[in-house]
């Protein structure tokens, strides 16, 4: 291995692999050719010109497109918060208020910059983040990460959520997207956010995106359709009036369709507990579901829909969800639980979904098209089958380059 590469500075000249995946394509003994960080091309090792700079070569890794995580609380990132056995869903949610409430801003914002290290080290190059009040937007701004920031919203009774919609109104005006981060909102969940709050996020974020955790619990279907079990108990501890409760009598998917919440810039988080019918309405709306297996995991949920989804036609992305309820933010983890969960499935589609392919045109990712600054990792790995290697054994990171430019490699 060697490498010229420093750390902040966009790539001039030629990165060379034993194998580069380009997405499409599983090429032997290759190389990136960059000119400050956009892509000249892609050539056989054997046909690179003596005169052509070589800045880096692994002759035992694997060039890949740069992995993304579509959904993150990167202030949460930590220890987990353990959840028991048969126990409620709403007291893993209480335990995880009880943390953050209990740390300071300059903790959070803390824990943020902690998140993106973790990120960088596994080959991430593009994250979606829930952000509390907005608090990691400095850490994701410095890190180079390619990044959404969705600033998290909760309220049920009316001087709150007006409250939080017009901070959130202010917050995103202030703020202007560029290739590299981008903004948007995120309310919370159907049984956190009033029905008003959901409609108007989804109008002040006019086309930018739009993300809410849904059908994560069946405890959650019981309390929207019925109005009872642990979601209203849970509701009642933290004293909210019965009165701004959510009456939906329908579950997540159709209530949010009926408000007119649901579209091409909506990002559905978990959407474990889906009928058919639900399925349909999501691939109708155009928007795009992230799976998180590791929490799915951490929860012992039942089998995730996720055939139902890719047979509809419905764009999945994998997120690592919070350290809270995973065992940390590797989105080479997530790939391989997921390999575990559905063997059936091949690499190439399980590395499509690490790489979030179905979305790209809606997140901020560098391309690998000729003149595009380019996102990518470097990763050793088994060569005899890389990619399965990669789903299903994992790698070692040893360079993980956005827009071009080396945010981390191995010494």
């Amino acid at each position: 291995m060697y490498t010229s590469l420093q750390i902040g500075e966009s790539i001039d000249g030629v990165v060379r692999a034993a194998r580069v995946y380009t997405g499409d394509e599983l090429l032997q003994d290759a190389a990136l050719c960059l000119r400050a960080g956009r892509l000249v091309e892609i050539l056989p090792a054997s046909a690179l010109e003596s005169d052509q700079k070589l800045v880096a070569d692994y002759p035992d890794a694997l060039i890949h497109p740069g992995l993304v995580n579509a959904h993150s609380h990167l202030d949460l990132t930590g220890d987990p918060i353990p959840h028991e056995e048969g126990s409620s869903f709403t007291f893993w949610l209480e335990n995880t208020r009880g943390r953050r409430l209990n740390v300071s801003e300059a903790d959070l914002a803390d824990a943020a910059r902690a998140g993106t290290d973790e990120l960088i080290r596994d080959g991430v190059t593009c994250v979606v983040d829930f952000s509390f009040d907005g608090l990691s937007e400095e850490a994701l701004r410095t890190s180079g990460l390619n990044a959404i920031v969705l600033r998290e919203l909760i309220g049920l009774d009316p001087e709150r959520w007006q409250s939080v919609l017009e901070t959130a109104r202010v917050w995103l005006d202030e703020r202007k997207d560029d290739d590299r981060l981008r903004f948007g909102v995120a309310p919370h969940a159907p049984y956190s956010v009033a029905a008003e709050l959901a409609v108007g996020a989804k109008k002040i974020a006019a086309d930018r995106t739009v993300a809410m955790h849904v059908a994560e619990d069946p405890e959650e279907r019981e309390f929207l359709t019925k109005g009872t079990g642990p979601f209203r108990e849970f509701l009642e501890r933290l004293g909210i009036d019965e009165r701004h409760f959510p009456r939906t009598g329908e579950a997540s998917i159709p209530y949010l369709d009926r408000l007119g919440a649901l579209g091409p810039s909506t990002l559905l988080i978990h959407a474990n507990d889906l009928t058919q019918p639900e399925v349909e309405i999501i691939a109708k709306s155009g928007g795009g579901v992230v799976f998180c297996p590791g929490t799915h995991r951490h929860f012992d949920r039942p089998a995730y829909p996720l055939p139902a989804l890719r047979q509809a036609g419905v764009p999945v992305a994998l997120g690592t969800d919070s350290s809270a309820s995973n065992t940390g933010l590797s989105i080479q983890s997530e790939m391989r639980e997921l390999r575990r969960l559905f063997p059936e499935f091949p690499s190439e589609k399980i590395f499509a979904l690490g790489t979030a392919r179905g979305l790209s045109s809606r997140l901020p990712i560098g391309l690998w098209r000729r003149g595009e600054s380019l996102d990518f990792a470097v990763t050793r790995v088994d060569l005899q089958d890389p990619l399965e290697a990669f789903v299903s054994e994992g790698g070692e990171s040893l360079l993980t380059v956005a827009r071009g430019k080396t945010l981390w490699a191995q010494p």
